[in-house]
């Protein structure tokens, strides 16, 4: 059991019994379990990362509560509770000299933050209110006919940009356009957010060669002695198939397969990590079986889907309705070929061939890999090439992938390639997801601006 510290109240990361044993979020109290939360997750069955960010807002809330239950013990002031609430989140609670007369000594969130944990708060609330006939956080009122347009608009947009454009609901929309919330959020400061930062093009050779030599090793002739073979094949995945960190965690052995028209050439599979589609033989009967991936790991293996404990986790990503699955798009196709050499070494020389599992990515011991083991060998890597591991400057595995995205929107922008193309290789369920590769870089702004307004004349000073 992992805890979070709180004041009056705390969470904690424990198994459910009554969902076989996931785990799941918990809110306590002082010390006593919040049950209404637990029912509450139980009836949204979400991922664990989505229930501990529901118990992050949740433990906030009470907090603020408890400290400022004087100032809304008057059923007058009490509609002031969420705007206070969300004012603190904002702001922070310190004053001048770092006092704090609540005791909360909140530092001050970003607007994204402060979105994330109100919206999370208000939703349980509203659960509270259809359940318990509580009063509500934030409640509805008539949306303005500003607001109705504005919502369609963007419900129209969304709808349009996604592949399944079929699934979205259009009762469920006209009943959200309806509504607006009555308190609304502190202003956000606009913002352009600008590419995603990638991995500069130019070292990723340098990182799965010299990166990745194995200590004590770099005199070896042998490929799978001198070089970290694991880890060169997941960033080749993340930069060149634009694979998750977490993703590449969850790949089989069997997921790798040649392409019949040319020997040379890989095709990989990415399935979903429970409910992806295999193919094997039914111990029990000696038949050739098809089942989900949850059940395969549960009879072959007595093990679960790491995603199930919190090991690895997943991204919804657009899949193929039968297998689901979605097959990883090469950019260049080069990047395939490399892969397919250096898997055949590796599941011959380098995994243990007794491990007790079907994942292809393992450590020393024969376990699965984990997102935070790839993060901290990448990080290592881009050490000895001289560079330092970090978001800014597009050096994480995260990083890779956007290296890739920024490839694709090179080849739309030249009209090489179309828009859905991007989207099937991003492996991403709407077109507007991949909107942020289009932003252009200051410094290009900056070249083109230049260009165009050389002839504007320049004032000097005498």
């Amino acid at each position: 059991m992992r805890s979070v510290r709180g004041r009056v109240a705390t969470y904690v990361i424990a198994r459910d019994r009554a969902r076989e044993n996931r785990l799941t979020a918990v809110v306590l109290i002082n010390g006593e379990i919040f049950q209404p939360f637990g029912e509450y997750l139980a009836e949204r069955s979400l991922s664990l990362s989505r229930e501990r960010a529901y118990a992050q807002a949740i433990v906030r809330l009470i907090e603020f509560m408890a400290a400022r239950a004087a100032d809304f013990a008057e059923e007058r002031n009490r509609h002031q509770l969420f705007t206070s609430f969300s004012h603190a989140l904002h702001r922070g609670t310190l004053g001048a000299g770092e006092e704090d007369p609540h005791g909360l000594y909140w530092l001050p969130c970003s607007s994204d933050t402060v979105e994330s944990l109100t919206v999370a708060a208000c939703e349980f609330s509203d659960w509270l209110v259809d359940k318990y006939k509580t009063r509500p956080l934030n409640p509805y009122r008539q949306a303005s006919h500003a607001e109705r347009i504005a919502f369609w608009r963007s419900w129209n947009k969304m709808r349009s940009a996604a592949l399944l454009a079929h699934t979205k609901d259009r009762a469920v929309a006209e009943a959200n356009a309806s509504v607006a919330r009555r308190f609304a959020l502190p202003s956000r400061a606009p913002a352009v957010a600008g590419r995603p930062k990638f991995f500069p093009h130019e070292r990723f050779g340098d990182l799965i060669g010299s990166g990745f030599i194995n200590p004590g090793k770099s005199k070896s002739t042998i490929p799978w002695v001198k070089y970290n073979i694991r880890d060169q094949m997941i960033c080749i995945l993340m930069y060149g198939a634009s694979v998750r960190v977490s993703e590449a965690c969850h790949m089989f052995v069997g997921d790798v397969y040649e392409d019949p028209f040319d020997k040379t050439m890989s095709h990989v599979r990415m399935y979903h990590p429970s409910e992806g589609e295999i193919e094997w033989i039914d111990p029990r009967t000696g038949k050739y079986i098809s089942t989900n991936r949850a059940t395969f790991l549960k009879v072959m293996y007595d093990r679960s889907p790491l995603h199930w404990d919190d090991k690895s986790g997943w991204k919804g990503m657009l899949l193929k309705r039968h297998g689901k699955f979605r097959p990883l798009l090469w950019l260049p196709a080069e990047y395939g070929r490399l892969f397919l050499q250096l898997y055949r070494l590796y599941v011959r020389y380098v995994r243990p061939a007794n491990v007790n599992h079907p994942w292809l990515f393992v450590t020393k011991e024969g376990e699965p890999m984990n997102p935070e083991a790839i993060r901290r060998s990448m990080a290592a890597a881009c050490r000895r090439i001289g560079l330092r591991s970090r978001e800014a400057d597009g050096t994480t595995p995260h990083g890779l992938r956007h290296g890739y995205g920024q490839r694709m929107q090179d080849l739309v922008d030249a009209g090489l390639i179309d828009k859905k193309i991007f989207q099937v290789g991003m492996g991403q369920t709407s077109i507007l997801s991949q909107e942020v590769y289009n932003d252009r870089e200051a410094h290009l702004v900056q070249r083109r601006l230049a260009e165009v307004g050389a002839a504007i004349p320049v004032a000097s000073i005498p």
